[in-house]
């Protein structure tokens, strides 16, 4: 956690940030987890996503600006593009060019479809233009759930009378069973994403409410507000907060200089590229509109169709019934079998969909009631998987989770893996567990000799030995670079040079970048 904290206090000096001030963007009423690297002595930093940091008071992207790319501080040269983290001549594809910034133009939302084109509220980007989320209308401009929108209860603009609630998709004078008004809107307090528990708390992004608690999709961690991948994410490398060093990438949870086998590098993450939401098949390609990455390519789950750029289940979708775009003439219901008149028997009206509550995981057990972290519908109760465990309102695998090994809560050891249910295995030959980030101590000027022992300014390590920077690094291209000695004739992040990295895809071959 020191190393996080000094990370973020440097980058708070910095000066010239683009990117948002941390005053904009808070959502409220959302859940932390006070565990988010910090720059004060422990408090999150408020307002920023957990893939972002603090320079200057701004929240900024590290993967793609220019002027603070992979750090803060790190201003890439003139006619330099930002791209995945480091300087570069040109993005990789697919990614665009928006000033300096390589970004998916498909996928970003601020800028979708084309540079500066920002979706508003809380529409996502997919297929390049600005779409409401999976379960949400678009009325008027804007989203609404036509199954709890007062203003548009059932169909849009269809407002209630006042002193009426909208209840699973028509006004009434009170909100059915297990449902509660807030504003007018009858919602489930333990699974609805914008009043978790209770009235007024919206889970953050990429969180979902379960038993009445935001909790991330099972295999992420809510670092700052925002869920990640610790296994992955090069800011909270096997832990929230626990940030790599330059040149330095997070491969399964540890900071490492290359990734492992099976994995790709992009912009300091290891990442399989087969099944990974945010580089789907080539990096900065992420999933969106429900999407999942299915073998390298971004495809809805299984029960559900992509229209327009977002996955509908075409058995409850009034607007896409049976079909995109096959809307159900006003009065009628969809079914599984299309537009009715009146639902089947052993089916229940829901917001215009006939359903079956006892395995529908939207209407389970009754209209309103979702079923939350990947849990399934059983007989009108939301369950999970089979091999899983409900731990914290998620649905973890308690045979590989590290955070829930064998049991909820059941922590491995920084370093370790779970495998089976047990904590086993650690650091590499050679390398040694520092506060969960496996380090040479023979070469690391954080950790010289020992875990802790960092070697004072001017000095670098050297066999485990603090020693004055003025004694050579055995010459052959060696290098005092950041308080080690680098080889700069093979070493991608200072090739021929110190701080010289070499662009996406290429490699440092004899000082060059190839």
């Amino acid at each position: 956690m020191i190393r996080a904290t000094l990370v973020f206090a440097v980058c708070a000096l910095a000066v010239g940030c683009r990117g948002r001030s941390i005053l904009e963007e808070v959502t409220p009423g959302s859940v932390g987890d006070g565990g988010a690297p910090s720059s004060d002595g422990g408090q999150p930093i408020s307002g920023c996503r957990a893939d972002e940091l603090i320079c200057g008071g701004t929240c900024i992207d590290p993967q793609s600006n220019p002027t603070h790319c992979g750090f803060c501080g790190l201003n890439c040269a003139a006619g330099q593009v930002c791209n995945l983290g480091r300087c570069a001549i040109s993005c990789s594809m697919p990614l665009a060019t928006c000033g300096g910034s390589c970004v998916s133009l498909a996928s970003d939302p601020r800028h979708c479809g084309g540079c500066g084109t920002a979706c508003a509220g809380v529409k996502v980007c997919a297929g390049g233009a600005c779409l409401c989320p999976p379960g949400l209308a678009s009325c008027g401009g804007g989203c609404a759930d036509l199954a709890s929108d007062p203003a548009s209860c059932g169909a849009c603009g269809v407002a209630c009378a006042s002193g009426e609630v909208c209840s699973a998709g028509k006004c009434a004078s009170a909100c059915a069973t297990s449902l509660t008004s807030c504003g007018g809107a009858c919602v489930h307090l333990p699974s609805s994403n914008t009043n978790c528990g209770r009235c007024g708390v919206v889970c953050s992004a990429g969180t979902s409410c379960s038993a009445g608690t935001c909790v991330c999709p099972s295999g992420l961690a809510l670092c700052g507000g925002s869920c990640v991948d610790t296994g992955s994410s090069p800011f909270h490398c096997g832990g929230c907060g626990m940030t790599c060093k330059t040149g330095e990438v997070c491969s399964q949870g540890r900071c490492m200089t290359t990734c492992g086998t099976g994995l790709t590098a992009c912009g300091g993450a290891c990442v399989n590229l087969t099944s990974d939401g945010a580089n789907c098949g080539m990096c900065g390609i992420t999933c969106a509109g429900g999407t999942t990455c299915q073998r390298g390519s971004c495809a809805c789950p299984a029960g559900k169709t992509l229209c327009g750029g977002v996955c509908i289940d075409l058995a409850v979708d009034r607007a896409n019934c049976g079909a995109c775009g096959r809307a159900c003439p006003g009065g009628q219901l969809c079914s599984p079998a299309g537009c009715v008149t009146t639902c089947p028997a052993g089916t229940t009206v829901c917001a215009g969909a006939c359903v079956n509550t006892g395995n529908n995981p939207g209407n389970c057990g009754g209209c309103g009631i979702t079923c939350g972290s990947g849990r399934a519908c059983v007989n009108g109760a939301c369950v999970c998987g089979q091999g899983e465990m409900l731990c914290g309102g998620a649905c973890v695998n308690t045979t590989n989770s590290p955070a829930h090994c064998g049991g909820c809560d059941k922590r491995c050891a920084a370093g370790q893996t779970c495998t089976n249910g047990a904590c086993a295995g650690g650091c590499s030959s050679g390398l040694v567990d520092c506060n969960g980030r496996c380090v040479d101590t023979r070469m690391d000027a954080f950790n010289c000799g020992m875990c802790g022992k960092a070697c004072p300014a001017g000095q670098i390590c050297r066999i485990g030995v603090c020693q004055n920077d003025s004694m050579p690094c055995n010459g052959n291209g060696r290098m005092l670079c950041n308080g080690a000695c680098i080889d700069t004739r093979n070493d991608a992040s200072n090739c021929g040079m110190c701080g010289r990295i070499c662009a996406q895809g290429q490699g440092c071959q004899n000082g060059t970048c190839r």
